[in-house]
């Protein structure tokens, strides 16, 4: 994950901005271990628990310690929250890995790929000792899951199952059977359109497996052929909106409008119909 890249004309302020939410902590686990047993204790940190500040969500960089989906995500749900909640962000993460990675093998044997979790063993399963309070997660990740045959029934390695068995291991381990869990969209790049376009409704798939879980895109800010789109203060604000509502009960709208039905209806013409569209209706924008 990264702040943001050169494309956001806002970086200096969003960074500055996190000057005023000293009652968000942060902490970033290090990048450095991976483990083919489970570890008792985390073996590198990042950075240890620190207030929210302009030199602690970023150090500048394009890619540095502390995700920027993460923070908005903060950000936003604390403001949502009246400015009156503490929060305490995690920021575990390690770019360019498979969902396989993050769960221990037995997991993922029924969906037909068994996952290695040596990322698991080394960053998540310290946390399941004790274990941690926690009250949600929020997941940005598939691309080096995509691959396969379009045509096939489970393309990109089967994600809608290998993700839903990883979101009920983590709930289970860490003794929150019903925790919020919430991903973001892949954006747009160039690999196979079809297989994109398959993870992208795989990924929607364990909306209809499990409960709390959410969702956020990302398309509609993406950059062309850029994997890593630097606008992340968008699909942040959606992550925090469907925690507001489906965890705090707030009278929020969350989703985003998704295919229902087509229907060619004359000469060249084509009516779709899409779920989750208040009466106000969608705005073209160009």
């Amino acid at each position: 994950m990264q702040f943001s890249v050169g494309g956001n004309e806002n970086k200096s302020f969003y960074a500055t901005e996190a000057n005023k939410y000293p009652n968000i902590r942060l902490f970033t686990v290090g990048q450095k271990t991976s483990s083919k047993v489970p570890l008792m204790d985390l073996h590198t940190i990042e950075q240890n628990w620190t207030k929210a500040a302009a030199g602690t969500v970023t150090d500048g960089s394009a890619f540095n310690y502390f995700s920027a989906v993460c923070w908005f995500f903060g950000k936003n749900l604390y403001d949502g929250l009246g400015g009156e909640v503490p929060i305490g962000l995690v920021n575990d993460n390690w770019g360019g890995t498979r969902v396989e990675q993050w769960v221990p093998p037995e997991t993922t044997a029924h969906c037909g790929h068994l996952s290695s979790g040596e990322l698991y063993n080394a960053m998540i399963v310290p946390y399941s000792v004790g274990p941690m309070a926690v009250s949600g997660f929020t997941w940005y990740q598939g691309e080096s899951d995509l691959g396969g045959n379009p045509n096939m029934p489970a393309p990109n390695n089967n994600y809608s199952c290998t993700q839903t068995a990883m979101i009920e291991h983590w709930r289970k381990m860490y003794q929150v059977p019903s925790a919020f869990y919430a991903v973001v969209q892949l954006s747009t790049w160039f690999p196979d359109p079809q297989l994109l376009a398959e993870l992208r409704d795989q990924q929607l798939e364990s909306g209809n497996e499990i409960p709390n879980f959410a969702y956020a895109t990302n398309a509609d800010f993406g950059a062309g052929g850029n994997i890593h789109p630097p606008y992340k203060q968008h699909c942040g604000q959606r992550l925090a909106n469907a925690a507001l509502s489906i965890v705090y009960e707030k009278g929020i709208n969350w989703r985003s409008p998704t295919y229902a039905a087509a229907m060619q209806t004359g000469s060249g013409e084509v009516t779709v119909w899409l779920h989750d569209v208040l009466e106000a209706g969608l705005t073209l924008k160009h």
